[in-house]
């Protein structure tokens, strides 16, 4: 019953917000770098009650720290954002983009044309309000503008790093 209520809640909460929002198609570039966002808004980037809720959450492992005081307390990001997108099978998925800083960027990544780099990590909300992470990447911007995205192997231990706030190396 309890899961039925909150997912309800959810649900109502992610309908009021769309209803009250303007979609914004123009904008193709999913990821964007740290010197091409606008400042001024935040068109596509959404912090609402369903990120909200999931942000209150734990991962199985990591139950002391709830997720979103981990991810938003990670220290080597720079930029972090929570971004929806629902699903017509009813699934909403939330993508966390962390950003780091620049000047940690390798000679190699930049002689690549390595602009800036992230990580993203997507949540999967099931109708029934379970969750689960379903994969974490690695976002290449490259001074030509596109951005390149690395599915990485060890989605835990990159996990582990952020929340036990440790340097996640490339």
């Amino acid at each position: 019953m309890r899961n039925f209520f909150l997912l309800t809640l959810m649900i109502a909460t992610f309908l009021c917000a769309t209803a009250c929002s303007k979609n914004d198609t123009k904008n193709t570039n999913k990821y964007p770098a740290e010197n091409q966002v606008d400042k001024s808004s935040a068109k596509g980037i959404t912090n609402s009650g369903i990120a909200d809720a999931l942000k209150n959450k734990t991962l199985a492992g990591y139950e002391s720290t709830t997720i979103g005081t981990a991810f938003d307390s990670y220290r080597y990001f720079t930029k972090k954002e929570w971004k929806e997108t629902s699903a017509q099978n009813g699934k909403i998925y939330i993508d966390f983009i962390g950003w780091f800083d620049t000047n940690a960027l390798d000679a190699l990544s930049i002689k690549d044309g390595v602009s800036a780099r992230a990580i993203d990590v997507k949540f999967v909300i099931n109708p029934d309000g379970s969750f689960f992470v379903a994969m974490v990447s690695k976002i290449d911007a490259k001074t030509d503008g596109k951005f390149y995205s690395y599915p990485l192997e060890d989605s835990a231990g990159i996990l582990a790093k952020m929340y036990a706030n440790k340097e996640i190396a490339f």
